[in-house]
């Protein structure tokens, strides 16, 4: 992701976070990568993803 962005953000992949972005709200991912020279101000979270019998789970 790169630009300005506000408001949460929740997604199932990976969010990568560009040196040219600036992020103005809360990030929900099971996996965050954020580049040096980006900028972010809100909190993060962790999902866990599972696999049970071949099937994904959130």
């Amino acid at each position: 992701m790169g630009g300005a962005i506000k408001g949460n953000i929740n997604a199932a992949e990976t969010i990568e976070v560009l040196p040219s972005a600036k992020i103005f709200g809360d990030i929900k991912t099971n996996a965050l990568a954020i580049a040096e020279g980006s900028q972010f101000y809100g909190k993060s979270s962790m999902t866990i993803k599972e696999t049970i019998n071949g099937a994904e789970t959130k």
